[in-house]
């Protein structure tokens, strides 16, 4: 039998201040939001992005928030989608099976 270690994990894209009004202590203060790009390991190598999310946190009072981040998230913020790309380092796995069944299917072609 053999242990295989999988899961996901998170890690950050981008951090960006935001004027916007607190649900908790109703000021309206700067948050910083720092996204996170989720992504799927095996043996904590990064294979593939599953998500984003968006981590909100309050100047005022430090009222945290996580959210998803999708398009409706940020044209609610005046924000710019595209800007949170995920990281290729989170596509790594994939980019090395493929390399790899690249090298092989060139190896067995000039054979």
């Amino acid at each position: 039998m053999s242990l295989v270690i999988f899961g996901t994990s998170q890690t950050p894209v981008h951090t960006e201040y935001l004027h916007t009004d607190c649900p908790v202590c109703n000021s309206s203060q700067h948050a910083e939001v720092m996204v996170y790009s989720e992504y799927v390991h095996v043996y904590y190598i990064p294979f593939f992005p599953v998500g984003k999310d968006a981590f909100t946190v309050c100047s005022q009072c430090g009222f945290k928030k996580t959210t998803p981040l999708t398009r409706g998230f940020c044209s609610a913020h005046s924000l710019d989608y595209r800007k949170y790309r995920h990281p290729m380092r989170t596509f790594s796995g994939l980019l090395t099976i493929g390399g790899l069944i690249g090298l092989t299917i060139l190896v067995y072609q000039l054979d």
